[in-house]
């Protein structure tokens, strides 16, 4: 079942069964994680266009390293650390989504077309909070079906809660 839900939003193959995770590995993996993830953050999405186009292009391929990092991570078979990784990819989408909606139109549009770049801008988003909602979820029931105890789920309940009222 964690399987089936991993693949939902991680590309690969989903993780083997681990009975003995190295479960410091897995911290220091995640440590670096949430420092790449900050630093990710740190990229904003503002104009001209080719300041944005240059920094899109740097978060998606800093987003892409990061994924690696929590794939590695849920490998490692630890249900504990799964879910802080599946936490971090949800919140990558989440954000970038965010990111997405914050970024200011051109200069010099209409308002005919500042609306239609609201809606592309849309667009864009709905697949990545999907992403996101997705990823919440199957962290949420790797916790119920695994009886992780993580100190996680109230705020995977509230992203819950949150985007699926976007919808």
């Amino acid at each position: 079942m964690t399987a089936l839900l991993l693949s939902l939003f991680l590309a690969g193959p989903p993780p083997a069964s681990n009975p003995t995770p190295d479960l410091a590995r897995a911290r220091r993996l995640l440590d670096a994680a949430e420092v790449k993830a900050r630093a990710i953050r740190e990229i904003k999405l503002v104009m001209p266009m080719n300041q944005l186009k240059r920094n899109l292009k740097a978060r998606l391929t800093q987003t892409e390293a990061l994924k690696q990092i929590y794939q590695e991570v849920i490998a490692l078979g630890d249900p504990a650390s799964t879910v802080e990784a599946m936490v971090g990819v949800a919140d990558l989408y989440d954000t970038f989504a965010q990111a997405l909606l914050n970024t200011e139109p051109p200069q010099g549009l209409s308002a005919e077309a500042r609306d239609v770049y609201a809606n592309a801008l849309e667009q864009q988003v709905g697949p990545l909070r999907e992403r996101a909602l997705r990823a919440y979820q199957a962290a949420l029931q790797l916790c119920l079906s695994k009886a992780v105890r993580s100190d996680l789920r109230p705020l995977i309940e509230a992203k819950i809660s949150a985007l699926s009222r976007a919808y």
